[in-house]
């Protein structure tokens, strides 16, 4: 997943300034699977409390999560596989005018990550190896994640979305 052209980090606890830049400028967030919590908003500071500046889609399993924190432009309560499904059948844009902007972070998230060795997809090998060896659920977490991102991807050409995955 970190090899996506996409993928530019993880909303969460190691987020750098440029991510977090990012999200407050979007004019969109699409929130799959995700709490809108502490953790996830650098305390609360990225979005607007209770309506955010951004249109908000905040797609979650739980009936209670969308609109708990933030009240969503549109609030969809669903599984994430058959959020997935529904995602797959719609229509990708052709070319997005936020392309640079993804480009500008995955740029960032890839000098973050070749700066610890952590570059090529090594990250998700290691990622499994330790799986296997510890019986770790972090990495189901991660193919879950994944699979979350190939639905966003389905939704979005691969230059013209940003992908930031929310960690709980």
């Amino acid at each position: 997943m970190q090899s996506h052209l996409n993928y530019v980090g993880d909303l969460g606890l190691a987020a750098g300034p440029d991510l977090f830049a990012g999200v407050r400028d979007a004019d969109l967030l699409v929130v799959a699977g995700a709490r809108r919590g502490e953790l996830t908003t650098a305390g609360y500071t990225l979005v607007d409390i209770p309506v955010p500046k951004q249109q908000l889609v905040h797609v979650h399993l739980g009936i209670e999560e969308p609109g708990r924190v933030y009240q969503p432009s549109i609030g969809i309560n669903s599984a994430m596989a058959a959020f997935a499904r529904a995602a797959r059948a719609l229509e990708p844009r052709a070319r997005a005018p936020w392309t640079s902007d993804t480009t500008a972070l995955r740029a960032t998230k890839v000098k973050a990550l070749e700066s610890v060795g952590l570059t090529g997809g090594g990250a998700d090998e290691r990622g499994r190896e330790m799986a296997e060896r510890t019986g770790s659920r972090r990495y189901d977490c991660d193919q879950r994640r994944g699979q979350l991102f190939r639905v966003a991807a389905a939704l979005f050409p691969v230059q013209g979305f940003s992908y930031a995955a929310c960690a709980d």
